[in-house]
């Protein structure tokens, strides 16, 4: 989740994620703005990226990743983040180019 008071500060990180990721596919939902009433979307079973105008303190106390193993907050106004998704990464890319790539570059 991408914290900032600017929703076009958001919206422009979400679309940098995106970007970044290429030539792969966001095959997940994107919410450019998530209201506090949907903010159940944090414990979503799939990856979701989305934006939120709340202050990232108030939001991390309620909703952090010690609860959620994979929630990542992302303050793009104080450049800060909290939380690591819990994913291996030496399986996910088993024999793969790009962790050849990685580990000797």
């Amino acid at each position: 989740m991408f914290h900032t008071r600017q929703i076009s500060k958001g919206f422009s990180a979400l679309q940098f994620f995106t970007t970044c990721i290429k030539p792969l596919v966001w095959p997940y939902p994107l919410v450019p703005l998530v209201i506090p009433k949907n903010y159940d979307l944090m414990r979503s079973p799939f990856p979701i990226l989305g934006c939120i105008r709340d202050d990232l303190i108030y939001v991390i106390n309620k909703w952090n990743s010690s609860i959620e193993p994979n929630l990542v907050h992302v303050d793009v106004d104080n450049d800060y983040y909290r939380g690591q998704p819990d994913i291996d990464l030496e399986s996910l890319f088993i024999d793969s180019k790009q962790l050849h790539r990685l580990r000797h570059d």
